[in-house]
């Protein structure tokens, strides 16, 4: 019986995490998180310290790692940027562990957090699509941790099934693969040349959203908008209201994986940090509060982590700089990624 179940595993494990990873469709979930390291090599500096700033897609829309290096104009630093579109701090966790498994491959880590209090209303302990990103990385060491990280029992079962047998999650990428695998063998080549160069070039959205003077006018700039801009918008205005309300789940899934990746770099005396990111175009005007408070305090309070000030991101919480409602434009890009370059500095040379 065994062997019967040992023999699809090993196959599953070998064929899967060391053959066809390497040609993950890039923009895909998984595809994703296996550029990361590639991302990470491009920019590097052998010759400067090394900071990671760390993050999703409002860090690859609001963090430009070559506006930073040019801020500070240091011999000494060297931004690397990873913004990785969907990503939570679970998924970041566990991307470090794979690049960076002896932790010693930077002077400091930067996280992005959402807020500084514990206001994310999505249990983000139960966000299965963690595992479609991790289908490539995770592996037969991770069946003692990452399932018990769901609260949700059935999430927990299928995220245990995914870990044995990563072909189940990469299924339809392995399927469009093999209707053309000459395409995807180039596209995969192409974005490993290019990727960052790519992303060096970007210099952010021009779009900005309608100012507000009240947010009962919400339906006033919502006809202004495009119509890619509208549901997200809609969301937006509906959870605004709610923007200081605090969850337990949210505290303890902050306090466990901020405490994992600073309790993983505690070993090399890596410095963790952590920023807020703008969170919204008209936070400012609904009185969210931005006070360290729950379980980014308390592991400040333990010496775990460094925090950034949150006035580099509330500053920029007005529509002229949001071109939708998470994301800041390149107005917000050029900003923030200044002030955020200083700040580190700042903290680093204390």
């Amino acid at each position: 019986m065994l062997l019967v179940i040992a023999i699809p595993v090993a196959f599953s494990q070998l064929v899967i995490r060391y053959v066809y990873t390497q040609w993950l469709e890039p923009q895909s979930t998984a595809g994703t998180v296996m550029m990361a390291a590639s991302a990470i090599q491009q920019q590097w500096d052998a010759k400067k310290k090394n900071i990671l700033i760390i993050g999703n897609s409002r860090i690859g829309e609001g963090v430009s790692a070559k506006l930073a290096n040019n801020t500070i104009n240091n011999n000494e630093y060297n931004f690397v940027v990873l913004g990785l579109p969907g990503t939570t701090p679970r998924v970041w966790f566990y991307i470090l562990n794979n690049i960076d498994k002896n932790a010693s491959k930077f002077f400091a880590v930067y996280l992005m957090a959402e807020n500084y209090s514990d206001t994310a209303e999505e249990n983000y302990n139960d966000r299965d699509i963690d595992t479609s990103y991790l289908a490539a990385i995770l592996t037969l060491n991770d069946l003692s941790t990452y399932p018990a990280s769901f609260d949700d029992e059935k999430k927990s079962a299928d995220a245990y099934h995914n870990i044995l047998f990563p072909i189940a999650p990469l299924q339809k990428d392995i399927m469009q693969f093999l209707r053309n695998p000459h395409a995807r063998i180039n596209e995969v080549q192409l974005w490993r040349k290019d990727y960052m160069k790519w992303i060096a070039d970007y210099n952010g959205r021009s779009e900005r959203l309608p100012d507000l003077d009240q947010l009962a006018n919400a339906p006033v700039a919502l006809a202004q908008l495009a119509d890619w801009q509208r549901p997200g918008m809609e969301w937006y205005f509906r959870a605004v209201p709610k923007c200081n309300q605090e969850y337990l789940h949210s505290f303890r899934y902050n306090s466990r994986w901020f405490g994992a990746i600073s309790e993983h770099y505690s070993r090399s005396a890596v410095r963790v940090g952590v920023f807020m990111i703008p969170r919204g175009p008209y936070h400012h005007q609904q009185g969210c509060e931005s006070k360290l408070k729950g379980s980014l305090a308390v592991l400040q309070r333990k010496g775990r982590i460094d925090l950034i000030s949150s006035d580099i991101a509330t500053v920029l919480e007005r529509p002229e700089y949001f071109f939708d409602h998470l994301h800041i434009n390149g107005a917000g890009r050029n900003l923030f990624s200044k002030n955020l370059a200083v700040a580190i500095e700042n903290q680093l040379e204390d």
